[in-house]
């Protein structure tokens, strides 16, 4: 009677968890537009943030006659997929045919890739929500996890050690083997020869609660993975379609750089500013321009005229350049995006650096871009 009491107990606080106090991670419906609360701020100068670049985006958008005779298509699954996700998804094109006029598809494409942008924004708010709610139900539930398998030790027999006794009588061995997770307590069950009707019924209700208790745990963990394939397909097409279309016309597109989404290179890319958050002291990021990652920093010149300044509306904005194989001039925004993590009002914090490039081509011919910069927060 004991164990079913204390089952019972287990099976109330999984009762209250999903009730109430705790996240409803099993409420959160990546099967919707990824949007939930958030706020994007002003530089919160009095968070620490990691100085490591969590991760980063630069591209080139192609301009004027670029996409002449450019046709391209979509891997419908995969493109329907990930545009369910935004309000307006269907009504962006599967497909761009090549007598569509380069302004046209240009115009189409950049609109593409914006809104591949938003999503990529919004499934790291919906993952951090995710990720926190598994923190959370990990948190809660181990612990009855743990509470139910103590109930059930396996003593097992001298003369036959793969049987095993609920309690330690002359025939057993005196330390008791303890079941670590579920599995093993359903599998411990055959090893029982000579359990009574209460007991094994008590022993059948263990097994069926402990399993009711690791499913919620394999629920959040699958919203998780749901919310990173959502965002790796999306990735995948951005990247696609960039490397398609730059390929035609001729130029590189798409720049890649090392952060911790994207760990590939020997150099860390990092942004620290000083203690008031009024000056940059370092900032490197290690480029790849297609011919293998390179450093560019402050230090060794591979970034240049950087001013870190506010607008005339008060909005912090960080100008540079990278002086790679072709020169990028950028200037981004710096804000603070503070998501709401759960309804008890926890919180995450990053910062985000996004803005505007103007990419000037050995050829001399200059074409618009966008940068994306994402630094992740400490407290």
């Amino acid at each position: 009677m004991k164990k079913q009491i204390i089952i019972l107990s287990a099976t109330l606080a999984l009762g209250s968890l999903m009730s109430c106090g705790g996240p409803k991670a099993d409420k959160i419906d990546i099967t919707s537009d990824i949007h939930h609360a958030k706020e994007v701020s002003q530089f919160q100068v009095n968070k620490t943030f990691d100085g490591t670049i969590g991760d980063a985006t630069i591209l080139t958008f192609p301009q004027g006659e670029d996409l002449v005779g450019y046709s391209y298509a979509y891997p419908e699954m995969q493109w329907k997929t990930v545009m369910s996700r935004l309000s307006y998804g269907d009504q962006l094109p599967l497909t761009y045919a090549a007598e569509s006029t380069s302004g046209s598809k240009i115009a189409q494409i950049s609109t593409a890739i914006l809104s591949l942008g938003k999503l990529k924004d919004n499934s790291l708010r919906k993952l951090k929500q995710v990720q926190f709610g598994i923190k959370a139900t990990e948190a809660q539930v181990q612990p009855m996890i743990k509470s139910v398998l103590s109930q059930f030790p396996c003593f097992k027999l001298k003369e036959n050690k793969r049987k095993c006794k609920l309690e330690a009588d002359e025939t057993t061995i005196a330390k008791a083997k303890l079941p670590k997770k579920c599995s093993e307590l359903k599998r411990n069950l055959k090893k029982f020869d000579e359990l009574s009707v209460e007991q094994e019924s008590s022993y059948q209700e263990g097994i069926t609660q402990c399993g009711a208790l690791q499913d919620k745990i394999s629920a959040v963990r699958d919203l998780e993975e749901k919310v990173l394939t959502i965002r790796q397909m999306g990735r995948d097409l951005g990247v696609a379609l960039v490397e398609d279309y730059s390929a035609y016309a001729g130029f590189k597109g798409l720049i890649v750089v090392n952060s911790k989404e994207k760990e590939e290179g020997d150099f860390t890319s990092t942004l620290k500013f000083n203690d008031t958050k009024t000056k940059v002291d370092v900032f490197s990021l290690g480029v790849n321009f297609g011919s293998g990652y390179q450093e560019y920093s402050i230090e060794n010149g591979g970034i240049s005229n950087l001013v870190y300044d506010q607008t005339a509306r008060g909005t912090s904005r960080l100008s540079f350049s990278i002086n790679g194989d072709y020169r990028i001039d950028a200037v981004l925004s710096v804000s603070s995006e503070v998501i709401v993590l759960h309804k008890s009002g926890a919180t995450y914090t990053n910062i985000r650096l996004k803005g505007t490039t103007t990419n000037t081509f050995p050829d001399g011919k200059v074409r618009k871009g966008v940068m994306a910069l994402q630094v992740d927060t400490l407290d």
